[in-house]
């Protein structure tokens, strides 16, 4: 339904969850999220929405699949996945766990984003601490 109301917009991107771990290894579900997805690559094709590409999303919260290098192990095997990075919620994960601001932790580098062949725009990101 995602890709079909993506396609009537005429959109090339649909923002998806990775998953959850439901009490399984972070690797076991990875793995299961990888195997699904792969399913739902042919199920997307079939139906013709091969033009549409899946974007797991990074997650902010350690029960959820979704932390930076799961959401690129994701992506990278695949045609028709693309990471998509949610700084808000990569900055909830490590701020929470370790009390790190994002200068001190992150830098676009680190994605890796190259091995996508994605062109990647920043305009502006705003880091501003929340203070009580």
């Amino acid at each position: 339904a995602a890709c079909l109301a993506a396609g009537w917009m005429g959109a090339e991107r649909v923002g998806m969850h990775s998953g959850a771990l439901m009490k399984r290894p972070r690797r076991e579900a990875l793995d299961t999220a990888r195997q699904s997805l792969v399913q739902v690559l042919s199920a997307c094709d079939d139906q013709g929405f091969s033009h549409i590409a899946l974007c797991p999303e990074t997650m902010g919260k350690i029960n959820q699949l979704g932390d930076l290098e799961e959401v690129l192990a994701i992506c990278a095997p695949s045609e028709g996945l693309l990471p998509c990075v949610d700084f808000g919620h990569l900055y909830a994960s490590v701020s929470v766990s370790v009390g790190f601001y994002y200068s001190d932790h992150f830098s676009v580098a680190d994605l890796r984003l190259d091995i996508f062949n994605v062109e990647v725009k920043i305009v502006q990101i705003d880091f501003d601490p929340c203070r009580s």
